[in-house]
């Protein structure tokens, strides 16, 4: 079942990369894609800068980001390399039921 957020969260996306026996990896190059509802893809990356994927240990990266669009949000993360694969999920993003 696909997670819920609401309009205006922040959102967090995690990928593990592990070798045959289980044990974490760090690929040579990871890039999170990111489709928002009206079709928009962003892409994370080391190389876009203040938007980079984040290492909080050996084989795991994560990105954040803010949902602005209500609807369903597709993501891939590829990675190169060592660990070389694709993932894809998705999650859904609703409007807020109380604003301020």
């Amino acid at each position: 079942m696909a997670s819920t957020y609401d309009s205006g969260d922040l959102v967090e996306l995690a990928a593990v990369f592990t070798n045959t026996t289980g044990g974490g990896i760090d690929p040579t190059f990871v890039k999170f894609l990111v489709e928002d509802p009206t079709g928009t893809v962003s892409t994370y990356s080391p190389s876009t800068g203040s938007d980079s994927t984040s290492i909080t240990s050996t084989g795991r990266r994560w990105v954040q980001t803010i949902v602005t669009s209500t609807g369903r949000y597709d993501w891939q993360v590829h990675s190169t390399g060592v660990g070389e694969g694709v993932q894809e999920d998705y999650f859904m993003v609703r409007s807020r039921r109380v604003s301020t």
